[in-house]
């Protein structure tokens, strides 16, 4: 028997996808019963519905957001930082990054979404893409910091890089705001159009 390169061989039965039970099993694919267990079968939520979820996950970045003002203070001071305070102002980053994500999944399942949120989610999703990052990279900067990754000599340049990354994090999220409100409004105008 020859040995087609990129071909496993092995004791099942051989893969053939030219065969006609390969075509009639694509055809029954085709024919998935949809319904809660599969998330596709279910319709678009309503314009309320959706300006409830993202007012809460606002309220929710917004709370936390007030609490990162520890944070930023925290690396202000020239004072030593203790390792509950590291741990203290990551858990405190993640309370910020917890909302963030979960609108960000909002936006991402757009068959759950209503139709007039879908062409218009676009300028959100990439302000809450970017605060992701730069999330992600505070939380980097503050465990090597915690970690004592970075040398004596370094600690007061890294503390300025924390410092002006949380207050990129504080521009994002006011952005973060202002585009997710105004996305409701236009949700809601384009909804009233539509009823006319």
């Amino acid at each position: 028997m020859a040995k087609k390169k990129g071909i496993i061989r092995g004791p099942w039965p051989q893969h053939n996808p030219q065969t006609s039970r390969e075509a009639s099993y694509s055809k029954e694919a085709n024919n998935v019963v949809h319904g809660w267990w599969t998330r596709q079968g279910d319709p678009p939520m309503s314009t309320n519905t959706f300006r409830i979820r993202t007012r809460r996950l606002f309220t929710n970045l917004s709370v936390a957001l007030d609490a990162l003002s520890y944070v930023h203070k925290l690396f202000g001071n020239e004072k030593e930082i203790w390792p509950d305070q590291f741990e203290r102002a990551i858990a405190l980053i993640r309370d910020v990054k917890e909302p963030i994500q979960k609108l960000s999944q909002l936006l991402e399942n757009t068959s759950q979404l209503p139709v007039t949120a879908v062409p218009l989610r676009y300028p959100l999703a990439i302000a809450l893409h970017d605060a992701d990052k730069q999330l992600q990279d505070v939380i980097v900067l503050i465990t090597q910091l915690c970690n004592k990754e970075v040398s004596p000599r370094q600690v007061a340049k890294q503390t300025q890089k924390i410092q002006y990354t949380l207050e990129l994090i504080r521009s994002s999220c006011s952005e973060i705001l202002q585009k997710g409100y105004s996305l409701l409004e236009e949700v809601h105008r384009q909804k009233q159009i539509v009823n006319l």
